[in-house]
């Protein structure tokens, strides 16, 4: 047989192998992300790219609402969701029923809590917003210390 026919096989053995390992699974694999991505609905509950469980409330041509947790809802492109969650897939059981209230115990955060605005330490006189150099003796001044690199 000649070289250059045993060449040839070589060449198309090995595309075929490309094929097999490479090509095939990768189409398999994209044609079941875009069957997983058309069939989504709202109200199904899905795993982000980033880890974050949510459901879906809307659905667009590019785009999904998720909603995290009650009142919480993000906007995110169709390409962030990695799974759709089967029951299996979910660790803990959230509902709106077992939702933790702020009376449960978390105490919502409000622009100045009365506790701070009678803490000895603060009063609202004495706080500039601006720290110079002479405030505090321990912060190096930025003039001092290219004199000092220089010597």
């Amino acid at each position: 047989m000649p070289s250059y026919l045993t060449l040839l096989l070589w060449v198309a053995a090995f595309g075929v192998i490309i094929y097999l390992f490479f090509i095939r699974p990768n189409k398999k694999r994209q044609d079941e992300q875009t069957k997983m991505m058309n069939a989504m609905q709202p109200g199904t509950r899905v795993m982000l790219t980033s880890g974050i469980f949510g459901t879906i409330e809307a659905v667009g041509d590019k785009q999904m609402v998720i909603e995290l947790a009650p009142g919480t809802a993000i906007t995110v492109v169709k390409q962030a969701i990695a799974k759709v969650l089967t029951e299996a897939d979910e660790e803990f059981e959230y509902t709106d029923d077992n939702a933790i209230e702020p009376s449960d115990g978390v105490r919502e955060l409000t622009a100045a809590p009365d506790d701070v605005a009678e803490s000895p330490e603060y009063t609202p006189e004495s706080s500039t917003g601006t720290v110079s150099a002479e405030d505090d003796d321990d912060v190096p001044n930025s003039q001092e210390s290219a004199e000092k690199a220089t010597e």
